[in-house]
């Protein structure tokens, strides 16, 4: 399918957030109850259409290996990216907390000062093992306009998925395309 527009995403976070998971129900409908670690980055794309225009807009995915023995290889691997879809795990608190992390390792890689980005809290269909509120999540992606400040004039959307399920996989993953090609339209404006 042709496109006119192409962008490229990276899925960051510690591992076992669930970042392939989530791939592999977004791309292909399915989810794997078996751990298996990423090595390096695995790679997905996806074509979306937008409004009467016909806008195509090809999101090649990046999910990048969250294990730290993979921290010198992954450096290289966000040059040139565009959109970053941050997961951390609703059973797992540190992982939000190493969100900052994540970030502050991203743009020191990038040539960027800010890009479309958006934090995705996984395994909602684990509830009774939720260690962090949707009010604490909230609040980490409000913080980051203070530690992030060129993010004053840009929306970092918040939400809760199942990979397991499906549930808001799929709003989630139009919403990112949709942020994208809104900041690119707004660029091209200015232009």
């Amino acid at each position: 399918m042709e496109y006119n527009y192409l962008a490229k995403a990276v899925l960051i976070g510690d591992g076992a957030t669930g970042k392939t998971s989530l791939m592999e129900r977004f791309c292909h409908g399915t989810f794997s109850t078996s751990y298996l670690m990423t090595v390096g980055a695995n790679f997905y794309s996806e074509i979306f259409e937008f409004g009467d225009n016909g806008d195509r807009l090809k999101i090649i995915y990046w999910d990048l290996a969250g294990e730290q023995q993979f921290d010198v290889v992954r450096t290289q691997f966000y040059m040139g990216t565009m959109i970053c879809m941050a997961v951390f795990d609703l059973t797992r608190y540190i992982t939000l907390k190493n969100l900052e992390k994540w970030l502050n390792e991203m743009y020191k890689n990038l040539e960027e000062s800010v890009i479309p980005t958006v934090i995705i809290g996984n395994k909602i269909d684990l509830e009774i093992e939720r260690s962090v509120s949707n009010d604490e999540a909230t609040r980490f992606v409000n913080s980051l306009y203070d530690k992030f400040p060129e993010y004053k004039n840009m929306e970092i959307p918040y939400f809760e998925t199942s990979a397991k399920t499906g549930e808001n996989v799929e709003k989630t993953y139009r919403a990112t395309a949709e942020l994208f090609l809104k900041k690119l339209k707004e660029s091209e404006t200015e232009d």
